[in-house]
């Protein structure tokens, strides 16, 4: 039998079980694998076989019998199985939304996984999550531009894909080369372009974590140059590879007091890119929570029933636009002129892209209609 299917067959054979598995029933179920040749090989091959579920999540226990209950093994169900969330279906159908937002992302580095759990999610939610998850498009699925989905569905589109295809393509493979790296613990060599001199520097990472922050993915870990924990822009990274040797065996242990939600917290629009300005932003009164978390750290310049006007001092005006422009009409660049200009001008080249795209897609209509 092949590898992969016995070990699919003995999840089954410990999840069907209603007491414990001897080493006799084990035998007797896979008899070509545990029951030929020398009694010393078949328990080699069978703890061979305990590790390799190990290392996926399925951990085997071995229980001792009293009296007249017999030896045997025991899936861990409290390691393989997942508590009940229990969430409400409004909940639920933000956790949809979120999750479908994230998909739309050509470098995200879990899409199948994730398009794998909403799929479940949408089963077990009758679709509702779904369909609230659709809510706010125009007739026909596609957005509008009186929608507030359409600045935080376009505006994504011509902010987060800057370098282009190629940049994109470039992203979303160290992306899974890192997820990869973070999950089996193993050492990255990376070349990073410095975002304030643009000089580019060969490091030797052991990657932590990722994190999405502000339109931007984030690898944190030790630097072995700078002799400490650092984070890097993974759109900064312009070659990567990950130490392939001993694939089994992790290079390096997270230290227990490590903590992603930490990872930087400086605001991308705080990174000097450009001299220093100051912007003003208008939040609307439902978006009003949003100035002591996203943008936490700006002065208040003034509040009223309208909504709440704050002043940030930005080093990069495009990431803040990043920021802004996806939360739709409630969120307005006030100033400077400069700024409020280039949010004008990549909306107004999104309206066209749009526009050019339901042309296209009306005349193939219309081809159709012909045929």
């Amino acid at each position: 039998m092949e590898r992969a299917e016995r070990l699919l067959d003995l999840v089954a054979l410990f999840l069907n079980a209603r007491e414990v598995v001897s080493w006799a029933d084990i035998q007797e179920a896979f008899p070509e694998d545990y029951a030929q040749g020398s009694a010393e090989a078949n328990i080699r091959k069978f703890e061979r076989d305990k590790a390799d579920l190990l290392e996926l999540g399925i951990a085997l226990l071995y229980l001792q019998g009293e009296e007249r209950e017999k030896d045997g093994y025991q899936l861990d169900r409290s390691g393989y199985y997942l508590p009940e969330l229990g969430l409400r279906p409004d909940e639920l159908a933000v956790l949809y939304a979120a999750g479908a937002s994230a998909l739309a992302e050509d470098a995200f580095p879990f899409r199948d996984d994730l398009a794998h759990a909403l799929k479940k999610m949408a089963f077990a939610a009758g679709d509702e999550s779904a369909s609230a998850g659709r809510r706010g498009k125009a007739k026909g699925g596609r957005p509008s531009p009186s929608d507030p989905g359409f600045s935080r569905n376009w505006a994504r589109q011509a902010l987060l894909p800057a370098a282009g295809r190629e940049g994109r393509e470039a992203l979303a493979g160290h992306l899974g080369a890192l997820s990869g790296a973070v999950a089996a613990r193993k050492r990255a060599t990376l070349v990073y372009e410095s975002l304030q001199s643009g000089e580019r520097v060969k490091r030797e990472v052991d990657p932590y974590g990722l994190v999405y922050r502000y339109g931007s993915w984030i690898l944190a870990g030790y630097c072995h140059l700078r002799g400490g924990q650092r984070s890097f822009r993974v759109d900064r990274i312009r070659e990567l590879s990950v130490n392939e040797s001993k694939p089994r065996s992790p290079d390096y242990e997270i230290p227990a007091d490590f903590e992603l939600s930490k990872v930087a917290v400086a605001r991308p629009w705080e990174y000097p890119r450009h001299a220093p300005i100051e912007a003003t932003l208008w939040l609307s009164p439902d978006l009003a929570f949003l100035a002591d978390r996203t943008f936490a750290g700006s002065r208040r310049a003034g509040k009223t029933k309208k909504g709440v006007t704050l002043a940030l001092d930005v080093a990069d005006g495009d990431a803040l636009l990043r920021a802004v422009l996806p939360l739709g009409p409630g969120a307005e660049i006030v100033g400077p002129p400069e700024l409020r200009a280039r949010a004008r001008e990549i909306l107004e080249d999104l309206l066209v892209r749009h526009s050019a795209g339901r042309s296209l897609a009306a005349a193939a209509g219309r081809r159709r209609g012909r045929g």
